[in-house]
């Protein structure tokens, strides 16, 4: 897909495994966690509601069909509030159309509901019910008592009490906890100043004073994300009395206490800080907080340049690559998922950072200067997550050497270099003469990620069979530069666990050759598609007529 420079994209993802990205009045929506006895890949265009303002993937809403993984419904608005429906997806031409209603007022986000439909928030906090109606082909909207104040977040989590759904609202400088019941029957159930629990906790953790005597003191509430609990708020203060340094901290809320909440549960700090000016308040509230396990005092925060994790030593990730920005995240399986322009999906597993095995030695710098280093063990996080454990195992209980050995290799790559070690001295015993295959099982595993079909691109559908699939991208050019990094991994790999010193000869055509140059031809090889790749988006004609010709 491409868009002309001045286009506004991002991407939106959501726990139930759908993803959708925002271009013009474009929408691309497809399913990005694959599902047993499903097709791999399932991706749908559709067209959003004519608007003079730019759109957005926070004003569009996926609802997944629990009975089947591979169909949904989806709810897009307009700025101006002009709402569109499509029951099916797969069926562009269903959709029905309506207007909310929003009298001038913006539409900030749609944020799914169940069993109700879909919540609309306005960017003065004004919130309209879209309800499904039985039939599914039709809707309506319900508009909830508007407060006025400017909009930082809703809750994506929603929590179920009895027969009443609750969500939360960031509004202002105001908590406000909402239920909805049966028939459509809302409710404020209270509103709390957020903002003055944050400035006296953050006040007397940072600079050991009241904040009520802090003359130069300046707080932002941010965003705000569920948890099992209650809520955690991404907030900012400076004391500009003791320096211009802007701190950052999260701020969790038990909502839970049966009452309405008074303090902070906890606040954490983060080890990052920014210098205050006049450009940075408006730079702040391009900040998004991401919370993938709900149970811990842990989260990702992030902007387009980079991705920071939270509690402790603040580790920083910066998006470097050549045009990389991150476009859009979520959750899914207590796994935190980005998108970036250069690479599209990718997770970032701190837990993995503790024993990175594989990825440590040649891609992970542990100072915190090499950023580039920070993208590459990123990178690697992205290639482990596309084989689950159990896919791993089956590989290792196979007959075939060459589907142990790529075991052994997602093993490692998932950071577990003791299972990894431990099947390759199984499948390759110390002093055994059986072991003559090496060359040929090693010089396969590479040539099978050389020809590996992508992941995620439906016009390789068909044809995909493997599950460990390590390239995900949609874009040609990405796809090669996925098999050079993971083609790096691989050496890296045959090193890490002794293979790479066994290697000896291979046959190749009609001659033998060292196995290592083997290795070679194979990242050549990778090499000249992407420079062919490069030329024939400038000379299209010429290279078809040689791929024709040969």
């Amino acid at each position: 897909m491409t868009f002309s420079g001045n286009t506004e994209i991002s991407v939106s993802i959501n726990s139930s495994g759908w993803a959708w990205l925002v271009g013009g009045r474009k929408l691309f929506i497809w399913r990005y966690k694959q599902v047993q006895h499903a097709r791999s890949v399932f991706c749908k265009e559709l067209t959003l509601p004519p608007s003079d303002l730019a759109h957005n993937s926070d004003r569009v809403c996926v609802i997944p069909n629990n009975s089947d993984h591979q169909s949904a419904s989806c709810i897009a608005v307009s700025p101006e509030g002009i709402v569109r429906y499509w029951p099916n997806i797969a069926n562009e031409g269903s959709s029905v159309e309506i207007s909310a209603e929003l009298r001038g007022e913006e539409c900030q986000c749609v944020v799914c509901l169940p069993p109700f439909g879909c919540l609309l928030a306005t960017t003065t906090s004004s919130l309209v019910l879209l309800n499904i109606a039985t039939n599914k082909n039709t809707l309506t909207c319900h508009l909830l008592e508007p407060t006025g104040a400017p909009l930082q977040a809703i809750t994506v989590g929603l929590t179920e009490d009895d027969d009443d759904f609750s969500f939360y609202v960031l509004s202002g400088t105001q908590l406000q906890k909402w239920t909805v019941g049966e028939g459509i029957t809302e409710r404020l159930f209270y509103q709390v100043d957020v903002d003055r629990m944050f400035r006296e906790s953050i006040a007397r953790k940072l600079w050991d004073q009241d904040s009520k005597h802090l003359t130069q003191f300046k707080s932002w509430l941010i965003d705000m994300q569920s948890t099992s609990n209650g809520v955690v708020i991404f907030g900012a203060a400076v004391n500009m009395d003791v320096s211009l340094t802007v701190s950052y901290a999260l701020a969790f809320i038990d909502t839970d206490i049966g009452g309405t909440p008074s303090a902070l549960e906890k606040l954490v700090l983060l080890d990052y800080q920014d210098s205050y000016d006049d450009e940075l308040e408006y730079q702040l509230q391009n900040f998004k907080l991401v919370v993938p396990d709900t149970k811990t005092y842990s989260g990702y925060v992030y902007n387009k340049e980079r991705v920071l994790y939270v509690p402790g030593e603040t580790e920083i990730v910066d998006i470097q690559a050549p045009g990389g920005h991150v476009l859009g995240a979520g959750c899914c399986d207590k796994c935190a998922i980005f998108f970036s322009s250069s690479v599209g999906l990718f997770t970032i597993s701190m837990t993995q950072k503790q024993d990175m095995g594989l990825v440590e030695e040649s891609n992970y710098d542990v100072s915190r200067a090499d950023m580039a280093s920070k993208f590459d063990f990123m990178y690697a996080c992205t290639l482990s997550t596309s084989a689950s454990s159990s896919q791993i195992q089956e590989l290792s209980m196979s007959d075939d050497k060459i589907s142990r050995l790529k075991g052994a290799f997602l093993a490692a790559m998932k950071g577990n270099m003791k299972q990894a070690q431990a099947e390759v001295d199984k499948l390759f015993p110390v002093g055994d003469h059986a072991n003559s295959d090496i060359d040929q099982v090693v010089t396969s595993l590479s040539k099978d990620l050389i020809d590996d079909y992508p992941a995620s691109d439906p016009r390789w559908a068909e044809s995909r069979q493997d599950p460990s699939s390590r390239t995900t991208s949609l874009i040609i050019l990405n796809q090669l530069n996925d098999k050079v990094k993971a083609h790096d991994y691989i050496i890296n790999f045959l090193k890490k666990v002794g293979l790479w010193d066994k290697l000896k000869e291979v046959q190749s055509r009609d001659t033998k050759m060292l196995t290592r140059n083997a290795l070679c031809e194979h990242a050549e090889k990778i090499q000249a598609a992407i420079a062919l790749r490069t030329q024939h988006s400038t000379y299209p004609a010429l290279v078809d007529a040689a791929i024709k010709k040969f």
